[in-house]
């Protein structure tokens, strides 16, 4: 099966962060603020590996760092640390070490991303079924017929 996507360690911080930040936050501390600077840890060495013709769902309560991965993954955010590696037809893509001229490429013909506030990521002026097409047709993934043929 291909792998086309490794997660590694990724983290947030919001705040400057510390070097205690990981290790007086979490569970078994029963917060998510760091004692001594007092950053806020959101997200803390997530590792996932995805292959092709999988789903991954991400699952948890809220504040548990769902949508700060996604956030990072979809470059709308930089991670505190970790890496991701995107592998396609043409190789590996370290995702946090590619420029922005490449990662706004990968965001437009090979991501896409469903935000939970629909202003953020939906077009009003075309159906539904338009706005599933549209990101379809500039992954490159489909033709116009391809989608219109399908039920």
């Amino acid at each position: 099966m291909d792998k086309i996507l490794e997660v590694k360690g990724l983290s947030q911080v919001y705040g400057p962060g510390c070097n205690l930040c990981f290790t007086s936050t979490g569970p078994e501390f029963e917060t998510n603020i760091c004692p001594h600077c007092g950053s806020i840890v959101a997200l803390h060495d997530l590792s996932f590996d995805l292959y092709k013709g999988e789903i991954l769902g991400i699952m948890g309560e809220s504040g548990s760092g769902k949508s700060t991965a996604v956030k990072c993954l979809y470059f709308d955010q930089m991670p505190y640390s970790g890496s991701a590696i995107f592998f396609d037809e043409t190789g590996q893509k370290p995702l946090f070490k590619l420029n922005p001229a490449q990662r706004r490429s990968l965001r437009n013909h090979r991501f896409g991303m469903v935000y939970q506030n629909p202003n953020l990521g939906l077009n009003f002026d075309i159906s539904a079924g338009g706005n599933i097409a549209e990101r379809l047709l500039m992954s490159q993934v489909m033709n116009y017929s391809e989608i219109r043929a399908r039920p």
